[in-house]
């Protein structure tokens, strides 16, 4: 039997949506791409299992990542005061005292700019090195 691309395709897309609601809350874009080629793989009237897996694992990552993305917006709407004190949190672990410190106090160094000059460079639109 022949291997559908697309099957193989739905089935990764499964995967990866599963994997990235849990790490980055983004699975929702996985899941639908995962659901097309899932559908598109169809041949006439039946589906491959590879393809029924996909979808199956595309709904549950698409699903798992709206209502994990709708119970973060729950939760900052309820308590605002909560990314302040993930950062306070965040700051306690790594030692950082400003958001500055992160990136090397900006403003007191040039080292930033990776030697380009900024400062003199044309504002026509484009970027001239």
């Amino acid at each position: 039997m022949k291997q559908n691309g697309m099957a193989t395709a739905a089935l990764v897309m499964g995967l990866i949506a599963i994997i990235s609601t849990f790490s980055t809350g983004m699975g929702f874009i996985f899941g639908a791409l995962g659901i097309i080629f899932a559908l598109l793989s169809r041949r006439e009237r039946t589906m491959e299992k590879m393809a029924l897996a996909g979808l199956i694992l595309s709904i549950i990552g698409t699903v798992a990542s709206i209502v994990t993305i709708t119970f973060s917006a729950i939760m900052l709407y309820k308590n605002p005061d909560l990314i302040t004190e993930t950062m306070e949190q965040f700051y306690e672990i790594y030692g950082y005292e400003n958001t500055d410190d992160l990136f090397g106090n900006f403003g007191e160094t040039d080292d930033y700019n990776l030697g380009f000059d900024f400062e003199n460079t044309p504002n026509d639109g484009g970027f001239k090195l």
